[in-house]
């Protein structure tokens, strides 16, 4: 049987950007972090593949929810088609970014 668990805490040295975490049995499997206003600056998480960074995004679309959020945004998505999938799977739209060349931005808009 898996355990599975979700830390929250704010980054002690930039205020505004708050850290997720997900456990399973005790061990981090993802980590996310997310700057003011629902913008997700990063998620990363190993062992990939497991269902681990939907779990991820699931928690925090139902934070953003509770915290009266109407969308969560990423930006700075790489050229990565695995990572471009992800979110494209999981309902963000994304759009190449004009100010970053080879880069896409996307946002999910959230229903409750």
């Amino acid at each position: 049987m898996y355990l599975l668990s979700f830390t929250e805490e704010e980054d002690k040295q930039e205020k505004g950007r708050l850290i997720y975490r997900l456990y399973e049995n005790g061990k981090v499997v993802c980590t996310a972090v997310l700057l003011g206003r629902g913008s997700l600056e990063d998620i990363s998480s190993d062992p990939k593949g497991m269902g681990f960074g939907t779990k991820m995004l699931e928690y925090i679309e139902k934070k953003a929810l509770e915290n009266e959020l109407s969308n969560v945004s990423v930006s700075a998505i790489a050229d990565d088609e695995r990572l471009r999938h992800f979110f494209q799977k999981n309902g963000y739209e994304l759009a190449p970014d004009p100010q970053c060349s080879g880069e896409s931005k996307g946002k999910k808009t959230l229903k409750e």
